[in-house]
């Protein structure tokens, strides 16, 4: 099968049958393949999605890059993202403005909010401080281009460590961070997957189903894939209250055993900040 033939004009005219409307911020998880290979393409794609907004909207891609967290230094110049080719591209143009806090959920911006976003200082990627928190205020838009819920869905993220499901504990990341061009010792917190006991999530495409089920989810056939849209605040009204009448929500069925059993001071012990030092920054960072 040839590959499509997706020209800009197509991309901006799916965009906005997507239901994007001026001024509207966006944060886009892409899987670019699906427009097939051609020249400029990823360049056409940001630029289609910037027109869409127009300059009182906003454009926020995933820039993560794990390396961090496995003792490399961060750069926010430099650190190259691991979320696709568009969203490397994006990192690239000029006036992307790209934030540290944490190094390894970072997020670049364009736009009329670029600015305000990269000024975010939070202690954890997913916190009530943090960028992910800020788009749920707005009521931001979520953009798939291409992949799936499994692939993209990295509010619920968000929602577990805003919830604080049991499956998951703090862990402390230290590194080296670059910031106005000086390396500074930066220390951040993570929610982490617990490993000691089996903590997989189950069909998150499956449970994503039932939410494009309510009607929330606009989702536009293009190339080889198709886009689809929601706005933040659709899928935490349909998602929190279920986590929170169920803690195990998103875990398989053959993980929810491990915690079932687990008493409430248990559950409460496994979500506990690690360090008093970091439970008062946090505090802090929440009542300012």
């Amino acid at each position: 099968m040839p590959l499509p033939i997706i020209t800009k004009s197509d991309i901006y005219a799916s965009f906005k049958k997507a239901e994007i409307e001026p001024g509207e911020i966006l944060y886009v998880a892409s899987f670019l393949a699906i427009l097939g290979n051609r020249p400029h393409l990823a360049e056409d794609v940001i630029t289609a999605l910037l027109e869409v907004v127009g300059d009182n909207g906003t454009i926020i891609m995933p820039t993560f890059n794990f390396g961090f967290c496995h003792g490399e230094p961060f750069d926010k110049n430099a650190t190259v993202s691991k979320t696709g080719v568009l969203s490397e591209v994006f990192r690239r143009r000029p006036e992307a403005r790209r934030m540290i806090h944490p190094p390894y959920h970072s997020v670049a911006a364009v736009g009329k909010y670029a600015a305000e976003i990269d000024s975010i200082r939070s202690t954890s990627s997913f916190g009530r401080n943090s960028v992910f928190q800020w788009m749920f205020d707005k009521n931001a838009r979520t953009i798939f281009l291409g992949c799936d819920y499994e692939q993209g869905l990295t509010q619920l993220h968000w929602l577990e460590e805003i919830l604080q499901v049991p499956y998951r504990f703090w862990k402390k990341m230290k590194g080296e961070v670059k910031e106005n061009g000086q390396w500074q010792q930066r220390s951040y917190h993570m929610y982490a997957r617990r490993l000691d006991l089996n903590a997989n999530w189950g069909d998150i495409n499956a449970l994503a189903k039932k939410f494009e089920q309510t009607g929330a989810v606009t989702i536009v056939p293009i190339g080889f894939g198709k886009i689809k849209s929601f706005l933040i605040q659709d899928l935490y009204n349909y998602f929190a209250p279920r986590m929170q009448n169920d803690p195990l929500f998103l875990l398989a069925d053959s993980a929810r055993p491990s915690f079932q059993e687990m008493t409430v001071k248990q559950v409460k012990q496994s979500a506990k900040p690690n360090g008093e030092k970091f439970k008062k920054t946090y505090s802090e960072k929440q009542n300012a």
